[in-house]
């Protein structure tokens, strides 16, 4: 069966958590706000997941904070 999945930050850890689900042929949508990692993960780009107009069953975000 396979899932719709939203990430959001698609730095170190989140590419690698989308890389997994896409490898496991699962539908992700990618959320960052550098567009390079985007197109570096190689997901299907889409700002509506943060609006909840996009449909994922789950979503991952991974926020960078400052120490």
């Amino acid at each position: 069966m396979s899932l719709t999945a939203g990430a959001v930050g698609l730095d170190n850890i989140g590419a690698g958590v989308v890389k997994n689900l896409a490898a496991a042929r699962h539908r992700v949508i990618g959320y960052d706000t550098g567009a390079e990692r985007i197109s570096a993960a190689d997901v299907e780009a889409g700002a509506d997941i943060l609006t909840g107009r996009a449909p994922p069953r789950m979503i991952s975000a991974i926020l960078r904070g400052k120490a």
